[in-house]
């Protein structure tokens, strides 16, 4: 049994995630069920492993609700507690995971686009590296670019200055009618951004999903990508710092006129078939985890 955990009322993508993360296991037969962190009770009802999406925000989330110290002691009872990170290793981000008790985490499993690092072990943890895929019912659900879009691009993200210029050049560069959605970062909730179905609204008509990172680290944003791609939009993340390290993603450029160059030579269904085909070569979220927890070495590759 997983029981997979998740913060409420901070940020929305966890829930979804923990939800999609049960469904995938559930359909390896895995026994599996997603709580949040502040809902005490339900712990009592389960014995198993713990998939926590989040430490550090699900710590958050259990102290907003008065529950912190209870759901300190449960997790503590559990042996393992596995860390399904999204976060970028090298920032405070990453390092607030470990704030409260360094040993709270026994393994990482690291969600994204690329490696962070070849380390078997990363603050001396266990870790390992899955690419970011798309769940069974994803693969199902995927829409596909078509001509004819009424967003030419569009920026959703926390404001900083970097993103204000991005923003400033591609209205330049690429059409000035693009959708922006720069919130600030606080108050930082569930509320302080685009929900998920509204993030899809807006995407499914948009040509360009475009943002920069909000930090100088070396990482590619988690579900970005994903969320362009199910949406039929073409991912493109600008990133003048560190795009060679991402030279194998199609879609990472190191600036805005590559962008606008690549979309004049090859066209924009070359650009979202590429970047399609890249995430589709990855195996399915569930058959990613069940390796990853080393679960079964018989999962069968998902193919579209």
């Amino acid at each position: 049994m997983f029981i997979v955990i998740y913060p409420r009322k901070i940020n929305w993508f966890y829930e979804t995630q923990a939800r999609m993360i049960v469904n995938e296991l559930q359909s390896f037969e895995v026994d599996a069920v997603a709580i949040a962190s502040d809902d005490i009770g339900s712990f009592k009802k389960y014995k198993g492993d713990a998939l926590v999406l989040s430490m550090w925000e699900s710590i958050t989330s259990a102290e907003w609700q008065g529950v912190g110290p209870e759901f300190m002691e449960i997790i503590r009872r559990i042996e393992r507690r596995v860390l399904l990170n999204y976060d970028c290793i090298f920032s405070q981000y990453f390092d607030r995971h470990f704030v409260h008790d360094i040993g709270l985490v026994t393994e990482i499993i690291d969600i994204t686009m690329v490696p962070q690092t070849d380390s078997a072990r990363v603050r001396c943890v266990p870790y390992k590296w899955i690419p970011e895929a798309f769940s069974s019912s994803e693969h199902n659900e995927l829409a596909y670019w078509k001509p004819g879009r009424k967003i030419p691009w569009a920026t959703l993200g926390h404001g900083n200055p970097d993103r204000a210029a991005l923003v400033s050049a591609a209205i330049s560069a690429i059409d000035p009618n693009g959708f922006i959605f720069m919130p600030p970062v606080r108050p930082y909730d569930a509320q302080s951004g685009f929900a998920r179905d509204a993030i899809d609204r807006v995407l499914r008509q948009t040509d360009l999903y475009l943002w920069g990172s909000h930090h100088s680290y070396p990482y590619h944003e988690g579900l970005r990508a994903l969320h362009a791609i199910a949406a039929g939009a073409i991912p493109a993340k600008i990133d003048p710092l560190n795009y060679k390290l991402f030279s194998q993603v199609p879609w990472v450029y190191p600036s805005l006129n590559k962008l606008v160059e690549a979309r004049s030579q090859r066209g924009l269904l070359s650009l979202y078939e590429e970047a399609r085909a890249f995430v589709l070569d990855h195996k399915t979220l569930g058959e990613q985890l069940i390796n990853a927890l080393g679960l079964t070495k018989s999962a069968q590759r998902y193919r579209v």
